[in-house]
């Protein structure tokens, strides 16, 4: 694989992770220092960091994983209910960050040629479920009076996001279980769709 310009690389690191240093600086500046408030606990925010390691350390495992964690971007982009008008910091925050997670994934893809299969599928499940699975007893665990957590909105439906909330109403951990399937239906989707780029290529040549 050919070697992209360390111009490249660097401009790409420098853009993605602008936003994330000024967001950290925002939060500290107006007094938060809750950690639940800062980390990522979506799929977005672990994207954040799976693509900045990705273009800092150029690990190629670690580059095919941030293909599978992209889609929470596009969803977001599709349907979140934007809450906060243009005056607000967040709501420019809000398109920056998700809009840099699709560019530097592209990126990874399509300049850095990074190369998606089986292999690839794997290890962005065996990261994500873990995760996943562990969110749920850490959001009882650490959710107190003030806040309640919902780390990578498996324990209740995000108001950014109403959907599913009759079926959390009626039954709470079939919710938890849908929300399950549905990350493995959207990472094998995005397997099938490259797997049907690569064929599609592969006829025209």
């Amino acid at each position: 694989m050919a070697r992209i310009p360390l111009s490249q690389s660097i401009t790409c690191q420098t853009k993605f992770s602008f936003h994330f240093c000024i967001t950290n600086i925002w939060h500290y500046a107006g007094g938060e220092t809750n950690w639940r408030h800062i980390y990522p606990t979506t799929l977005c925010g672990l994207s954040v960091y799976v693509t900045s390691f990705s273009l800092i350390t150029r690990n190629e495992k670690l580059s095919s994983i941030a293909y599978f964690y992209s889609y929470g971007a596009v969803l977001s982009f599709l349907m979140a209910d934007q809450t906060f008008g243009m005056d607000r910091f967040r709501y420019y925050s809000f398109f920056i960050i998700h809009g840099m997670i699709l560019v530097n994934t592209a990126y990874l893809i399509w300049v850095r040629k990074t190369k998606i299969d089986r292999q690839s599928l794997i290890r962005a499940l065996l990261v994500l479920f873990p995760i996943l699975l562990l969110s749920y007893p850490a959001n009882i665990l650490f959710s107190n009076q003030e806040s309640a957590l919902n780390f990578f909105y498996v324990s209740y439906p995000p108001f950014e996001f109403p959907l599913f909330s009759d079926l959390y109403e009626r039954i709470p951990i079939l919710y938890t279980l849908c929300v399950y399937l549905i990350y493995l239906m959207l990472t094998l989707l995005l397997y099938g769709l490259y797997l049907m780029k690569r064929r599609i290529r592969s006829q025209d040549i």
